[in-house]
């Protein structure tokens, strides 16, 4: 094992790979854990690291620029995944005569893109909240006084926060939420806050911060469960900042769990993409006819086929893509 300084667009795999694990963890486990301490730590932080390293790539564009980028990039892919899901689903429902359940679990939400439990979109929701986010950012970057900038997004942190228990459709409180955690990863990077040093004591504050947000409010977007709004967005901020700092250290180790995590990361959209067809389509039903889902084995087993079957598809995708462009390149 060895370590090095790297700083560049591979300076969060690391702790995305994390998360994305953490994801998949969590959605291989059938019994409430929301209120315990280890999750709410979890889900303080899990999203909004996604939202805020999303931030910190995105560079003004004009309006247009920026809108075609977000299409190509969150839409296109949420349209995909979402008809491939839609199109199993049909077919199942076909079989089973029952398409009054395929419209009100499958299609009906997709187009609406609500999230929640009882729908098939699943972790789609947050490609398309990023979509929203992203949206609203080539929106606002056109201002060009930066106080005006912050104001707005504190303004959307605010909107979204108190519109989150409307349950709003397309995602809109959810994307006005990430619009606010995004920018303050876009002024992270602006402002080089990851370069200074920051004083022991500026830390405490943000864990204080980030316990109080913990202790008092929830972070779980996915189910419009943001409880405080934008002050515990602002308390997730704290912890995602620590985590980021963190883990900018950790991400110059190099061993083979390390760069394994680091894959993951790398390609953490292409794996939620994957993810989200899985859960939606695989018969896990099967399986829980061996193992319990509600006890600690069905989950390990469910997450460790789970993470297996992800990572195939993964790679066979990423073996496709290089054949084509070898093609590609090769006829040019």
């Amino acid at each position: 094992m060895k370590t090095k300084r790297y700083v560049g667009l591979t300076m969060f795999d690391l702790l995305k790979g994390l998360a994305m694990i953490g994801v998949m963890i969590r959605h291989s486990i059938a019994w409430p854990v929301e209120d315990t301490i280890i999750w709410r730590i979890l889900y303080s932080v899990m999203m909004p690291i996604f939202f805020m390293t999303s931030g910190f790539w995105l560079k003004k564009k004009k309006f247009r620029d920026g809108l075609k980028a977000s299409v190509q990039y969150l839409l296109v892919p949420y349209l995909i995944v979402i008809g491939i899901i839609d199109g199993i689903g049909l077919v199942h429902r076909i079989l089973l005569h029952n398409l009054s359940e395929w419209r009100e679990l499958f299609l009906v939400p997709s187009i609406l893109v609500k999230s929640g439990e009882y729908t098939r979109v699943g972790p789609m929701w947050f490609v398309f909240a990023l979509f929203v986010a992203w949206c609203i950012f080539y929106l606002v970057i056109q201002i060009k006084n930066e106080k005006i900038q912050i104001m707005l997004a504190v303004f959307a942190g605010i909107i979204g926060g108190c519109l989150m228990r409307y349950k709003l459709p397309f995602q809109i409180s959810q994307g006005m939420l990430a619009f606010f955690i995004l920018y303050a990863g876009y002024m992270c990077k602006k402002k080089k806050l990851l370069e200074i040093k920051i004083p022991p004591y500026i830390y405490a504050l943000l864990t204080v911060g980030w316990g109080i947000s913990i202790y008092y409010g929830t972070m779980d977007m996915s189910t419009y469960n943001v409880k405080n709004g934008i002050f515990t967005a602002v308390g997730s901020l704290c912890g995602v900042f620590i985590f980021i700092r963190v883990f900018l250290h950790l991400n110059m180790i190099e061993s083979k769990i390390t760069d394994a995590a680091k894959w993951l990361g790398r390609y953490s959209m292409w794996i939620l993409c994957i993810h989200s067809i899985e859960a939606a389509v695989v018969p896990w039903k099967v399986l829980f006819k061996v193992v319990d889902q509600y006890s600690v084995m069905g989950c390990a087993v469910q997450f460790i086929l789970r993470f297996l079957l992800v990572i195939a598809v993964c790679q066979m995708m990423i073996h496709i893509q290089k054949s084509y462009i070898k093609r590609r390149n090769k006829r040019i």
